[in-house]
């Protein structure tokens, strides 16, 4: 059976921070052109990996509230906010089968399951239509467990990782190594046995977490293994971030074409307007 794979993550931004993107994105990473969203709401650049998968930096443009109204993200702060999944044509993680699974979950209290795919859409800088289906969750915060995100236009033209000029980043990045997502110690039983549904696989322990295996769209040599972990906050500051969001991103691993000592590379952490949003670690 096919694994899952790592579509993107979600970091919502200031709408300036996405016209002018600033030197602790710039300076390590290549933001490569996006555009405004079908509803006229949003609007994108993206940071793409050799792997096929990306950060997609997003804004509400100029700000405005009257954008946020009935939107999906319209209540979430600046940060990583939300990640997708996709697969290549896996009946297995179609919203019909996840939700199979779910329902027989055993203490399924919260009632996730997914909803029917709806597309979604932009145009790209060359003015082309690059169409999508997204599959949202409901029962459970934006965040806490992932959507799905399939190509309907060809996903190259969404996401151009065969474009070196756009995948060969200051800080030798390759894509994802893992995702680690923090939920609330009182529903950790719950959300492991709710990721097992949706990735259809049995968590592996490692390292204080629950591990589910995914992979990423495009096979590039070092970048094979991919982690998606679920774990409980592990401090204060942890406990602070679930209070604030619900489930939530904690951290994002990526892997390098750099080698190094130890810590072979710098943790690159979000900033937004001079705070810092540190990831639990």
């Amino acid at each position: 059976m096919a694994l899952p794979q790592l579509d993107h993550l979600i970091l919502l931004l200031p709408y300036h921070l996405i016209k002018n993107p600033p030197p602790w994105l710039t300076s390590s990473f290549i933001i490569s052109p996006g555009g405004r969203h079908a509803d006229g709401k949003t609007e994108n650049k993206l940071i793409i990996f050799r792997d096929g998968t990306y950060i997609e930096l997003i804004a509400f443009i100029d700000d405005l509230q009257e954008h946020r109204e009935g939107h999906w993200w319209g209540d979430k702060k600046p940060g990583f906010i939300d990640f997708a999944l996709t697969s290549l044509g896996e009946h297995t993680y179609s919203h019909d089968a996840i939700n199979r699974r779910l329902a027989v979950l055993e203490g399924n209290e919260f009632g996730v399951k997914y909803t029917a795919p709806v597309k979604g859409g932009r145009k790209n800088e060359n003015g082309q239509d690059i169409e999508w289906l997204v599959t949202f969750p409901e029962g459970a915060k934006r965040g806490e467990v992932p959507f799905w995100c399939h190509d309907v236009t060809a996903r190259t033209l969404r996401v151009p990782c065969d474009n070196e000029a756009y995948t060969t980043h200051p800080c030798g990045a390759l894509g994802g190594s893992q995702v680690t997502v923090l939920v609330p110690e009182s529903k950790f039983a719950y959300f492991t046995a709710a990721y097992s549904c949706i990735t259809d696989q049995q968590a592996s322990p490692g390292d204080g977490a629950e591990q589910f295996a995914i992979t990423a769209p495009e096979q590039v040599a070092g970048t094979e293994a991919l982690k998606l972990c679920v774990r409980k906050p592990a401090h204060a500051r942890g406990e602070a971030l679930v209070d604030e969001r619900g489930g939530a991103i904690a951290e994002i691993l990526i892997r390098t074409a750099i080698s190094g000592q130890g810590h072979s590379r710098d943790y690159i952490e979000e900033k937004v307007d001079g705070e810092r949003r540190c990831f639990e670690r």
